[in-house]
């Protein structure tokens, strides 16, 4: 409970990473979770006793997004990416059952969620975990809507029947055509990536809602260019984001 996971903010508002829970201290409650979170040791069961009861309190209000790492793993190696192929300089590996868990546990305590968007890494890779949330999800609130950043790559059978059972609304990354956005977004192999991008949009345009392409100093076309022939005409409605 008082790891080095805890976020304890200016207002006295405690993020606790271990359980994904909220809490709302009060100042002698806050002085004491300071002190424990610098290492000090406290049995002090009226603290604990707080805390317990704080968990079982439901939030009432509503989370407009929650957004979920699913992976920290990529298939691709684009040439501008920060985050180390997905990795972020850490070890490769997606998100646990246990955590799943703690997901749901967290859905529940807010009187209702809005958005809960997949990223990672590349969610796709995951996408057994993605149904497993979806599922429990769908079980707690029908309403909460589904969204997923991806690059395009990795659509399977499997993928493609989730996101339609669950009207999952996708963010798709491309740069622009194929001359553009094979000199940077390429595969391990240093492949440009357009032509599977494009092949996998065909399947799932529908549920297609944004294209976000990375504007960089190699790209010669304008902001406006690459919207106006993005993948081909048949996007041109759908928004861009830089």
């Amino acid at each position: 409970m008082y790891s080095n996971n805890c976020y304890l903010s200016k207002d006295n508002v405690l993020f606790n990473l271990n359980d994904f829970n909220l809490y709302e201290l009060d100042s002698n409650i806050s002085t004491e979770v300071k002190k424990i979170m610098s290492g000090y040791k406290n049995s002090n069961s009226e603290l604990t006793k707080y805390f317990n009861k704080q968990q079982e309190r439901v939030v009432d209000e509503t989370l407009k997004i929650l957004k979920i790492n699913v992976n920290n793993k990529c298939n691709l190696k684009c040439k501008y990416c920060y985050a180390s192929e997905g990795t972020y300089n850490g070890e490769s590996k997606e998100i646990s059952d246990n955590t799943i868990l703690e997901v749901e546990k967290l859905i529940k305590k807010f009187k209702t969620i809005d958005t809960i968007t997949f990223f990672g890494g590349e969610p796709m890779l995951s996408i057994k975990k993605i149904k497993n949330i979806c599922e429990r999800t769908r079980k707690i609130n029908e309403d909460i809507s589904f969204f997923m950043q991806t690059n395009g790559t990795t659509l399977s059978q499997e993928g493609i029947k989730i996101i339609k059972k669950y009207n999952i609304q996708v963010t798709l990354s491309v740069d622009g055509p194929k001359e553009i956005n094979d000199k940077n977004r390429v595969f391990k192999n240093n492949k440009g990536t357009y032509d599977k991008i494009y092949k996998n949009f065909k399947k799932i345009e529908n549920h297609i809602n944004f294209i976000q392409a990375t504007y960089c100093k190699e790209t010669k076309m304008t902001k406006e260019e690459i919207y106006s022939v993005n993948v081909n005409q048949e996007l041109t409605h759908v928004a861009v984001n830089f």
